[in-house]
């Protein structure tokens, strides 16, 4: 899978869930949106550092990927009590990525 074909899907299947809540919506709702956009854009972003000079990957590379960012993720909500939403929301978010990718095999 190259890296636009996983954008289209993260597009297509997750992003315009997540992109904005109801328009009536509460404060921590639009938190939990922006830091599943954020984590989103950070993974895409980890992919390509990870799959440089090459565009694609296979599905199993894309899993075990989102496996080490799930950790990584998992260890910053650790770090600062502070921060430890935003870093939680990105692991259960990318997560949820995995589970996709999984179901695509």
């Amino acid at each position: 899978m190259s890296i636009e074909q996983f954008e289209l899907i993260m597009c297509d299947m997750y992003q315009m869930d997540v992109w904005m809540p109801n328009p009536i919506f509460e404060k921590h709702k639009f938190a939990q949106s922006s830091y599943s956009q954020w984590a989103i854009d950070e993974f895409r972003n980890y992919l390509i550092r990870s799959l440089y000079p090459r565009m694609e990957g296979t599905l199993d590379e894309f899993i075990s990927m989102a496996e080490e960012f799930i950790r990584k993720m998992d260890y910053f909500s650790t770090i600062n009590s502070a921060n430890s939403r935003m870093f939680s929301i990105a692991r259960d978010t990318v997560a949820d990525i995995q589970d996709m990718l999984r179901a695509m095999k």
